[in-house]
């Protein structure tokens, strides 16, 4: 239902780049922002007793949006964090299972619609969006490879290199809060996300939230 909710949302919004009428006063800038986010902790179950748990972590968002309209912006941000992770591996050929505890990468880029209610000083909005996340484990997925090679500074110098176990998926969400529009080109955000990440091997897809404060310039 949240999927549908989500992608519903985001479709709704780009549809709205078409619509006439009144524009507003926003309409036809663009807007940069940056944000402090914090993700929540959660747990995920996996198949024959694995399984994997994400402790809260403070992260970082950077996004674009474009004003269709005074209360309509379509745009796209990225977001990084690294939480910590406990993992339990469960091998294929029936021997003891593996925990490990290590700090993982994630990286979200994804495409939203944004709707704000009001175009007072202070609306509340809400968003939806759809696009991917890739999430490293940082944890070597085989032997190093070493390269060498003459550095015109430092001379001849070898380094190693590693592979880790990854992997890219799908996700979407939606989010609400609140918009405090401080001057006429500056405004200030505070809400919520959820987002949902399509993830083979669990039971269950992993929905992770978090809370973001967000400062945001127009052009």
């Amino acid at each position: 239902m949240r999927a549908v909710l989500s992608i519903a949302l985001f479709f709704m919004c780009v549809s709205a780049v078409a619509a006439p009428g009144n524009r507003g006063p926003r309409a036809g800038q663009v807007e940069y922002s940056a944000a402090a986010v914090h993700s929540f902790s959660d747990s995920f179950q996996g198949l024959s007793g694995s399984s994997l748990d994400l402790a809260s972590r403070t992260g970082l968002q950077f996004g674009i949006d474009y004003f269709v309209s005074s209360k309509l912006s379509v745009g796209f941000d990225v977001t990084w964090v690294r939480p910590r992770f406990d993992a339990t591996l469960v091998p294929d050929d029936g021997s003891p299972s593996v925990d490990i505890s290590h700090r993982s990468t994630m990286f979200t880029g994804q495409f939203n619609g944004t709707y704000n209610f009001l175009e007072s000083f202070i609306t509340p909005y809400v968003e939806g969006g759809l696009g991917w996340t890739y999430f490293d484990s940082n944890i070597s997925d085989g032997a190093p490879i070493i390269g060498c090679w003459w550095d015109p500074w430092w001379g001849y110098i070898c380094n190693d290199f590693y592979s880790s176990y990854n992997t890219t998926n799908f996700s979407y969400g939606v989010g609400a809060g609140l918009r405090w529009n401080v001057a006429s080109d500056l405004a200030v955000k505070a809400g919520y996300r959820w987002l949902e990440v399509e993830v083979d091997g669990l039971r269950e897809k992993p929905m992770l939230e978090s809370l973001q404060v967000e400062i945001s310039y127009r052009f």
